[in-house]
């Protein structure tokens, strides 16, 4: 006998009905016919916010609040214990690829219709200093006192992080992937057909090499390499000091989601929905978990003895070493953003702006 399971428990009818908007601290949950063996999200939902029309990337963490960069132009400040927004700001343009914290401040890189560098008070969100450099084409990073920039124009810029004021610009090329750092002051950045390695600080190219294909969903670091997937289904590691392929591994389909490392061990999930956990180590393998059968839309993430992992369906789906799916969480679809690990729970994101903090009980 199938089992149908209400999430959100503790709504109103009216939300359970859908009868809310986008102003509305509530979002409609779902219906959800689980097949059998699968449970609902073993943790209980504390409280549910909408921020606009959706995150755009990474958010940041101070304390007891969260901090969302929107594609309604606004940055968020959410209180993690009950949900309430803290304070917003409007900026000149959709939020391109998230925010970074450092300290008291907020950086963000704004699209459409005007792109600027902002920096931001964390405390009430008080613009602190803008800067214009072009159209981003990759989320911002912070290093050694530099937000670096990449810009469809193929030009890599260094921000005075205190200041906003342009310490250097550098043509790179075409770069979709935000620049990882492997130094106390070395960043290593993919174009459309390279990779190179160079310092935050001054800009300077230390190494440049010829990419294994199209990276665009990011690195992760693992030891002293680094692992990344290509678009035309290879899982690479690099050495992160001299950039050399330590070794290659073809998967089924492109890999357009970043990897997620967890010591020795990475998961990674392909275009085509199979989901690998890859054992690292001089002769790495990649052994097949689950064949998934529906695009996933986000990168996996560890979350205790499971792989969570969000779809273009805006179902988050939570599968064990054994492959098998042991419970489900939906929010809004397409998932964007991987769920953010909490010491005690997860924030789920769907994507039309809506934020669920589920605890243990």
């Amino acid at each position: 006998m199938r089992k149908v399971r209400w999430f959100g428990g503790g709504l109103s009818l009216a939300a359970l009905l859908g009868l809310v908007n986008a102003a509305c601290l509530s979002y409609r949950p779902q219906l959800q016919v689980l097949p059998e063996g699968v449970e609902a999200i073993p943790l209980a939902q504390r409280w549910s916010a909408s921020v606009g029309r959706g995150a755009s990337g990474a958010v940041a963490l101070r304390d007891s609040t969260i901090y969302v960069g929107d594609a309604d132009r606004r940055v968020y400040a959410i209180d993690l214990t009950t949900g309430a927004e803290r304070w917003s700001k409007r900026l000149p343009g959709s939020v391109f690829g998230g925010v970074v914290r450092s300290g008291d401040t907020l950086f963000a890189v704004t699209d459409r219709p005007n792109s600027r560098v902002v920096a931001l008070s964390i405390v009430d969100g008080e613009q602190l200093w803008e800067r214009d450099v072009g159209k981003p084409s990759a989320p911002i990073t912070l290093e050694n006192g530099r937000i670096l920039v990449a810009t469809h124009r193929g030009r890599l810029f260094g921000l005075e992080s205190s200041t906003g004021t342009v310490a250097w610009e550098r043509r790179v090329g075409h770069a979709r992937t935000t620049a990882v750092r492997i130094g106390p002051d070395t960043v290593v950045i993919a174009t459309t057909d390279s990779i190179m390695s160079l310092t935050a600080r001054e800009g300077q190219v230390l190494k440049r090499i010829g990419s294994p294909g199209a990276i665009v969903g990011g690195w992760a670091r693992s030891g002293t390499l680094l692992v990344a997937g290509t678009t035309d289904s290879l899982l690479v590691g690099l050495t992160s000091s001299e950039l050399e392929t330590a070794w290659s591994l073809k998967l089924d389909a492109a890999i357009l989601e970043r990897p997620a490392v967890y010591g020795d061990t990475a998961y990674v999930v392909s275009r085509s929905g199979t989901l690998y956990r890859v054992v690292l180590g001089p002769d790495p393998r990649a052994m097949v978990i689950a064949a998934l059968h529906w695009p996933v839309t986000a990168p996996p993430v560890r979350f205790r003895q499971w792989v969570l992992v969000g779809g273009a369906d805006g179902v988050i789906r939570a599968i064990d070493d054994a492959g098998l799916e042991a419970w489900r969480l939906p929010v809004w679809q397409p998932v964007r953003m991987s769920p953010v690990v909490l010491s005690d729970g997860i924030l789920a994101i769907g994507g039309r702006g809506d934020i669920s903090r589920y605890q243990q009980e």
